[in-house]
């Protein structure tokens, strides 16, 4: 059984391989020129059972061995697991910890089962009030949620006439009673839209994003 487990308050580039149990929150395919020759490579978002969440990456000559093994919501035990500095500028709410994850050839992965994760199913939601208070920096990304007030007319941004340009702006309200637009953008919007306005019975609608 593999002993001296991490969690994730505790890395520190200091002591660059470590064992950790994750939860795979969510898992992206990414293509950047400065990074790895410009070649797919996985951008995962991956929490422990504090809650506490890194984002972890797998290089494009790792991709093909991990990218059937690791799915989302799945449980795993990650044993010498590299951790390095975060520099990357695109920092966000998921991922906002000083330090980054890296498989690494001798890195191995295995499944395990366990009830203690804690957190709303993987969110980490941000509260109306910071929201509107301006308490995040501009540019990152949250978990939201709330209930559907009411749907603006549908728009278009710019003159091309296309999906992806039209856009319908909503109401959400949390339960301090606090409200918050956002905007839907293209098909998103478009079924989202089809939904709440179906001939179902009309039921309160709670979105999160």
């Amino acid at each position: 059984m593999t002993t001296n487990l991490q969690v994730v308050k505790s890395l520190s580039p200091k002591k660059p391989h470590v064992n950790i149990k994750l939860k795979v929150l969510e898992i992206e395919t990414m293509s950047i020129k400065t990074f790895d020759q410009g070649k797919p490579f996985l951008d995962l978002i991956v929490s422990d059972e504090d809650g506490d969440r890194i984002s972890l990456t797998i290089k494009h000559f790792l991709k093909a061995k991990y990218e059937n093994i690791l799915k989302p919501q799945n449980n795993y035990l990650f044993n010498r697991v590299f951790v390095n500095n975060n520099t990357s500028r695109s920092k966000n709410q998921h991922s906002n910890h000083a330090c980054k994850l890296m498989l690494e050839a001798k890195t191995t992965v295995l499944p395990v089962e366990s009830s203690d994760w804690s957190g709303d199913g993987g969110f980490k939601f941000i509260s109306f009030a910071d929201l509107l208070a301006k308490n995040l920096e501009e540019g990152v990304t949250a978990d939201v949620i709330g209930m559907v007030t009411k749907f603006s007319e549908e728009k278009q941004y710019g003159n091309t006439d296309d999906e992806q340009s039209k856009y319908r702006v909503i109401n959400l309200r949390d339960l301090e009673g606090l409200s918050l637009s956002c905007t839907l953008w293209g098909k998103f919007m478009r079924l989202f839209y089809n939904y709440v306005n179906s001939e179902e019975e009309k039921q309160c609608v709670i979105l999160i994003l």
